[in-house]
């Protein structure tokens, strides 16, 4: 509607402009438009509008500055005019991208009006504001998180890292790298182009000095609305020092169910002369070995031991 209005205006000439003036004074053209519209004199009477202008009617009768503005403009200059504004009306805040086209005819010539019309855009404007706030928070998240955020193309490169990067690596040298390229071993799962949605997999990576560590993966696939597979994005989690304490733990638990063993089997031995044979015994079934060899050294003999027990 907004382009059928400056055409019929912009396309009048001084032969149809009376034409023009009685289409908009009749209010067919302002009456059937979608926004907002209204017509009005250098005395910013209100002549015509339609429904949807009674904000715009409200803000001129509390002389809303931007509003003069535009109509003004567009009288001084007698050229159309384009503006965003934003306004507050009762129901809150209104934003409107205005246009402002003269009106002149043979009998209004002393009485020049201003065409004002437009489109609300408040609810593309609080989309708009609600993306990039949304964006700003991912942002914001991503930069406080200890994760890190990746995507890849269709080709399995890096298309977007995090800026903080993972194992050694910068997002800039990260950017446009074949992400399998990282993974240690091969034939193993490969979540940076996996086709289904997976959780909380772990895998080994190499870090930039060639070492390995291991990386806890969640990642979901990218499908287009062709249903075709666009890459995938999903963040990282370095868990390498969890698994080294977790072995380590594994480690000292081992040893401590070894001594406690070797001492329970001393303690429930009965013969004395099969205490270090038994010993022996129960400290194989813990340790990685074949044999085990008990030695003695007799009382004031400095030399090496002999052995005694043989396993």
């Amino acid at each position: 509607m907004e382009s059928n209005i400056a055409r019929i205006l912009l396309n009048a000439n001084i032969t149809d402009q009376k034409n023009v003036e009685n289409i908009l004074i009749s209010g067919q053209i302002i009456n059937n438009f979608s926004g907002p519209a209204l017509l009005t004199n250098s005395e910013l009477t209100i002549i015509e509008h339609n429904i949807y202008a009674e904000n715009l009617i409200s803000s001129l009768k509390n002389n809303e500055t931007i509003l003069h503005s535009i109509i003004i403009r567009c009288l001084n200059n007698q050229c159309p005019d384009n503006q965003k504004v934003i306004l507050e009306c009762e129901n809150g805040t209104r934003h409107y991208d205005l246009f402002a086209f003269p009106v002149n005819s043979i009998k209004t010539i002393s009485d020049p009006r201003v065409l004002l019309f437009g489109k609300d855009v408040t609810v593309e404007n609080n989309l708009t504001k609600a993306l990039v706030d949304s964006r700003q928070m991912f942002k914001d998240l991503v930069s406080c998180s200890t994760d890190f955020a990746w995507e890849t193309d269709g080709k399995g490169r890096f298309k977007y890292v995090s800026p903080s990067g993972i194992l050694g690596y910068t997002a800039y040298e990260l950017n446009d790298k074949l992400a399998s390229n990282l993974i240690v071993g091969k034939g193993g799962i490969n979540p940076f182009d996996t086709l289904d949605d997976i959780n909380d997999v772990e895998i080994w990576l190499q870090r930039s000095d060639a070492s390995i560590a291991c990386v806890q993966v969640s990642a979901s696939p990218i499908i287009d609305n062709n249903s075709t597979w666009q890459g995938a994005r999903g963040v990282c989690r370095d868990v390498t020092h969890i698994k080294e304490r977790e072995a380590t733990l594994r480690r000292i638990r081992k040893r401590e169910q070894i001594l406690n063993k070797i001492i329970s089997t001393i303690q429930n031995e009965p013969k004395p002369n099969k205490i270090l044979g038994t010993t022996a015994s129960a400290a194989l079934d813990g340790i990685v070995a074949k044999h085990c060899f008990i030695k003695s050294r007799k009382r004031g003999n400095h030399g090496p031991h002999t052995p005694r027990s043989d396993r």
